[in-house]
């Protein structure tokens, strides 16, 4: 049984599932238009502030060799590197008065070591940052890079610096051996970090050993990072996102191919930023269209049920009219007025009526014929069932006897009516009522010999395809009474079952006299002409089973033959 759903239900939930499609798919699209764009303006933004903070580095190492050429030009270094009589005491002196004469910037540089032929001259104490180790000595004076970078140095107090060198170029002095140290004070870097809002995150440079040279926040100066993977894309600037200690971020990796081809430095400025502070708009639109789209929903369904209750009501009220009229066959007149459309539907209510009782008087009609067709074809099954049984004992004594053209006859007929019993079933397969025109054909040749032949043309398609029974033969006996029986010549008859689309299609074709087809009325298949009645009987079951569309169709010429084609629909 069929559940039965109300119209205004019908009208609610696809509105609602339509208006619900819809609304993702909207705002699917601006979710992923504004987070493609606002993502789009946050890393462009911040790979700009990251190639700043390139220029800013960049303007400290061009300050390095700015200074540097001013230390080589001093005319006292020349007094340092040339004077042997001067003790080492006295070369620090008058290195430190070279420095504040050749305006060292304090802020930056907080101490200058000078290299030459193996003496080594201080700005400040060397307790307080160390020494410089030959390894990183020994890479300066044989390199031949604009400038060396070395590590991370602490400090005394534990503060971290930046150590560069240059080595001495043989143009400036004549020193075999020659090279200016330079600690940078690492907090100078960090001023270049204010481009990027500290609330976001933080940023570091990392060098290609993955050591961190500088930091926003200073704590991660001098560490080694061993997670190299999060650092590692195909090209630059990239950025992933990863979750550390429960806490989503951006990570933003940058490296300038300038900055690296001037300085040979491979270094890169990586930004951790914190993913919700970043995508705060994002996250913020997704909630506004939420709100949105659960207000819109609201709206949607409340409009949907005041229109489907606009629709159902007067629907609904013609449906109780309607249901009146089963019980009562009296029309209730709705004496409500509604929109134009529903006045029209009102109007063809009555002559809906009409043709209702037209139809059921045209029922009665069409199922009293069908009561007697049926039972003539009962009794056409009855028969054959007592004369099978009859010639199969004629059969067997023919073959007793010896009498094989009898025997071969009455086995023909035998099958056709057995073939044409059936078990008494309505619907035979093609193929079985093709095989019930064989045996009737082995009859016919049997009465008139040499007298014509017959040829068998079936798709394969339809050959299980039903049918019903017994429409095929009325039409054969037709072509050889009346058609092939009065010619002074062999005749051939033809029989086609032909796969149709959505029909099958049966043809029966014969050479024989023909007849004009001028002489019949509008009925093809009036009982007027020869052979008339079984054709028409054969026209009515098609009709009352198939529907007005199917039947026979005759067409046919004086001397030309006559071609009956039959049309049913497939089940």
């Amino acid at each position: 049984m069929i559940k039965r759903r109300s119209l205004k239900r019908q009208i609610v939930v696809p509105t609602i599932l339509m208006f619900t499609v819809l609304m993702v798919l909207l705002f699917g699209v601006i979710r992923y238009s504004a987070r493609r764009t606002i993502e789009n303006f946050i890393y462009d933004d911040i790979y700009a502030k990251q190639e700043d903070m390139y220029q800013g580095m960049t303007m400290v190492l061009d300050e390095i060799n700015l200074f540097y050429s001013r230390i080589v030009l001093s005319n006292q270094l020349q007094a340092i590197i040339e004077d042997d009589t001067l003790s080492d005491e006295e070369r620090n002196t008058l290195f430190q008065e070279m420095m504040v004469q050749v305006g060292m910037n304090t802020d930056l540089f907080k101490e200058i070591v000078f290299y030459f032929d193996g003496n080594m001259v201080r700005y400040e104490d060397e307790m307080h940052y160390g020494s410089i180790s030959p390894a990183f000595l020994q890479t300066t004076l044989d390199s031949s890079a604009l400038i060396e970078f070395h590590d991370v140095v602490m400090s005394a107090d534990n503060h971290p610096h930046l150590l560069f060198a240059k080595p001495l170029s043989s143009a400036f002095s004549n020193v075999d051996q020659g090279a200016v140290f330079f600690y940078l004070d690492e907090t100078e870097f960090r001023r270049f970090y204010d481009t990027i809002d500290e609330d976001l995150g933080y940023s570091f440079i990392l060098t290609s050993e993955h050591r961190v040279i500088s930091n926003s926040s200073g704590e991660l100066v001098g560490s080694q990072l061993f997670d190299t993977g999060l650092f590692t894309f195909n090209r630059l600037p990239n950025h992933t996102q990863q979750t550390i200690d429960g806490e989503t971020y951006i990570i933003i990796v940058n490296e300038s191919q300038t900055f690296k081809n001037q300085y040979n430095l491979e270094w890169q400025i990586v930004s951790v930023l914190s993913y919700e502070t970043l995508y705060e708009s994002v996250i913020r639109l997704n909630r506004y269209n939420v709100i949105l789209g659960i207000v819109m929903g609201l709206v949607a369904l409340f409009l949907s049920l005041r229109i489907a209750q606009k629709i159902s009501n007067p629907i609904n009220n013609i449906i109780q009219n309607l249901r009146h009229f089963t019980s009562t066959k009296e029309k209730q007149p709705d004496k409500q007025a509604y929109s134009d459309e529903l006045l029209e539907l009102e109007s063809t209510y009555d002559d809906m009526i009409v043709q209702i009782i037209d139809l059921i008087k045209k029922n009665k009609r069409d199922a009293e014929t069908q009561r007697q067709l049926e039972l003539y074809t009962l009794q056409m099954q009855i028969n054959p069932h007592f004369l099978y049984n009859t010639l199969d004992a004629i059969a067997w004594m023919a073959k007793i006897k010896k009498q094989d053209d009898i025997e071969h006859l009455v086995l023909a007929l035998a099958k056709f009516f057995r073939m044409s019993l059936h078990k008494g079933e309505k619907y035979i397969d093609v193929i079985d009522e093709i095989e019930i025109i064989r045996h009737f054909m082995e009859i016919e040749l049997v009465r008139f010999p040499d007298k014509f032949t017959v040829s068998y043309h079936i798709d394969k398609s339809i050959k299980h395809q039903k049918t019903l029974k017994l429409i095929l033969q009325p039409i054969v006996e037709n072509a050889i009474k009346h058609g092939i029986g009065e010619l002074d010549r062999k005749g051939h008859i033809t029989i086609h079952a032909i796969d149709d689309e959505s029909d099958i299609v049966f043809e029966v074709t014969d050479n024989g006299i023909g007849f004009d087809p001028k002489t019949l009325k509008t009925d093809t298949t009036s009982a007027k002409r020869p052979g008339g009645y079984g054709l028409k009987n054969v026209d009515d079951r098609l009709k009352l089973e198939y529907g007005e569309p199917y039947g026979i169709q005759v067409e046919s010429r004086p001397n030309g033959g006559t071609k009956v084609t039959l049309r049913i629909k497939k089940t």
